[in-house]
């Protein structure tokens, strides 16, 4: 059946082991599940060990409410990083506002210089002539060359005078105009260092507090994972270690055979027999006989069951 099935000779199959080959392999089987067994529980009481030292509080529970914290603080610092680029927007707007101001100031001080040096040439102009107008001045006429007396012109010095006063007013309200200028750049200068200082304390509380506060929650979420990691071996090598415990068992109890017989059986396995059950039914559905896809290989008398009973007895044989 064998050969119909693989091709593969039974006659052409190894003999049976010798008992004492048999018996030395057994041995050395047992001693390799020994070996792995003891190294799983030297390996386990070094976890137990571990775990001892750290602690075995409710880790999953632990690294929960520490997620929760990180996630909390993590909240935080975004929001005061949100806040420290918000004031630095404010303050790079305030301090735009005060160049302006500065430079309004300065152009202020040049007209102001300005002022003063115009009020000073008219002030020196009109002395001048109401000096002059004490002094006679005698001048000859070009036709009789006798004497002439002439008189300062008043209406330039009425003209110097009305010019000296519209600067004196352009320069009361320059002043005016400097004043309300010197009051905003005071209020803006007053606001960038509350907003400076604003900014400085959210920084603070960044560096300060937060950023500490998380560094200290990040490293109890790797013990609390290393502790995980650690239970989760344990168990892995306790399961491991039982299992070898219990085969080294079976080993150690099981009875050597005097006269091991030759087992044709253990050349059978399952995807042998199913791809011999799948082409009789193709066989026998293409032959239309009744129940054809029932049909199986009974592995006890080797023969063919379809329904459930043996060839013999169904469809007369």
């Amino acid at each position: 059946m064998l050969y119909l099935l693989t091709g593969q000779d039974a006659d052409n199959f190894e003999k049976p082991e010798d008992p004492e080959i048999s018996k030395a392999k057994r041995k050395a089987l047992t001693e390799y599940i020994r070996d792995k067994a003891e190294r799983f529980s030297k390996r386990r009481e070094e976890l137990e060990g571990t775990l001892s030292d750290i602690g075995s509080a409710n880790v999953c529970e632990a690294v929960n409410q520490i997620h929760e914290e990180i996630n909390a603080i993590q909240k935080e610092l975004n929001e005061a990083a949100s806040e420290s680029q918000k004031l630095m927007s404010k303050i790079y707007e305030q301090n735009g506002k005060l160049s302006e101001c500065n430079t309004v100031i300065h152009n202020f001080t040049v007209l102001r210089q300005q002022y003063q040096s115009d009020i000073r040439r008219l002030g020196f102009i009109v002395d001048g002539k109401i000096s002059q107008s004490t002094i006679t001045t005698k001048k000859l006429c070009p036709f009789c060359d006798s004497e002439i007396t002439a008189s300062p012109s008043q209406q330039y010095i009425e003209a110097s005078s009305a010019e000296l006063a519209k600067i004196k007013g352009h320069l009361s309200e320059l002043e005016e105009a400097k004043a309300a200028i010197d009051r905003q750049q005071q209020v803006i200068q007053s606001t960038i260092e509350n907003l400076e200082r604003e900014k400085e304390q959210v920084d603070s509380l960044i560096s300060d507090q937060l950023n500490p506060k998380l560094a200290v929650f990040k490293e109890q979420l790797e013990n609390n994972l290393l502790l995980m990691r650690i239970t989760g071996e344990l168990e892995s090598v306790r399961q491991s270690e039982t299992q070898y415990r219990s085969e080294l068992f079976e080993k150690e109890t099981e009875e050597t055979p005097d006269n091991p017989k030759y087992n044709i059986m253990g050349y059978y396995d399952y995807e042998l027999v199913h791809g011999f059950e799948k082409k009789l039914i193709q066989v026998l559905s293409a032959s239309k006989i009744g129940g054809a896809t029932t049909a199986r290989l009974n592995m006890t008398n080797f023969d063919i069951e379809i329904g459930g009973l043996k060839k013999a007895v169904s469809m007369g044989g």
